[in-house]
């Protein structure tokens, strides 16, 4: 409801924001429910330095997730085909858009730009994952 209201107040960078974060916990959540276990392994196939100094080496709260990266979450998903590369490639785009709207910068971001963020995450990776 908040993303909407900032939507029809202009406040697009806000909304964006805010769909991203449901949009991640909604990916986590289909990683704990669906494919725990093989992201648990794929950390540690893939990125083997990171792993071996990390806090939380084996995920299974959402809240261990926030110790990686967004962008390493979605490439090991993506590596093990927990999410196809249409999600992927979505996803990696719609990261970068909310880092554009979450750091201080000239970027503007306008009302079509702000709903199409909204379409595609909602779309094409809340529906589309089950949890």
């Amino acid at each position: 409801q908040e993303a909407e209201i900032c939507l029809r107040h202009n406040a697009g960078r806000a909304a964006i924001i805010m769909v991203w974060c449901i949009g991640f916990y909604h990916l986590c959540q289909f990683i704990i429910k669906n494919h725990l276990n093989s992201f648990n392994l794929a950390f540690q196939k893939h990125y083997p330095n990171q792993w071996k100094d990390a806090k939380v080496k084996t995920m299974s709260s959402y809240d261990d997730f926030s110790t990686l990266k967004e962008y390493v979450i979605i490439d090991i998903c993506k590596r093990e085909n927990i999410i196809n590369q249409n999600v992927a490639r979505i996803m990696f785009e719609k990261l970068e858009k909310r880092n554009a709207a979450a750091h201080p910068s000239t970027v503007h971001i306008g009302q079509l730009q702000a709903e199409n963020f909204v379409d595609e995450l909602v779309k094409n990776v809340i529906l589309a994952l089950p949890v």
